[in-house]
């Protein structure tokens, strides 16, 4: 149980740590033609990131990863997630909810229907081209138990 929550705040924690101990980021909403910038390369890697999560397969799923979230999730890490993630079983579809820019990368919010549960994604890219995925996050009432 430690491990598996362990896993979730370090994936949640990865968007924070480059931003020091002063201050607490400041989240802006993205609107309009930068939103459908952001959603025209995150969405391709969205679909790889959840179809590789399903299928266990660590190459794939970490194929867009930056290398710091390369460092900290390991092929184990996969593991760990789909351990944590059975609580809700498979992924089946996604909507996003809404996109916010916070220092030097865009999150992008999901509503992500789970077999078993509604859970809230989020996903952290690197506002700079290539736009790497920088961390993850998962919220649901059934993962918090």
């Amino acid at each position: 149980m430690f491990r598996k929550t362990f896993f979730i705040l370090l994936m949640g924690l990865l968007l924070i740590l480059p931003a020091g101990c002063n201050t607490a980021p400041q989240f802006t909403k993205v609107e309009g033609t930068e939103l459908d910038q952001v959603l025209q390369f995150s969405e391709p890697m969205a679909d790889n990131f959840f179809a590789a999560l399903n299928a266990g397969d660590y190459p794939a799923f970490s194929r867009d990863f930056s290398p710091e979230l390369l460092k900290a999730v390991p092929e184990s890490g996969l593991t760990d997630l789909k351990k944590t993630l059975s609580k809700v079983r498979a992924y089946q579809s996604r909507t996003v909810d809404h996109v916010d820019k916070v220092q030097t990368y865009y999150s992008v919010f999901y509503n992500a229907k789970f077999e078993q549960d509604m859970v809230t994604v989020r996903l952290t890219f690197d506002q700079a081209a290539p736009h790497k995925l920088s961390g993850t996050w998962f919220n649901s009432p059934k993962l918090a138990k």
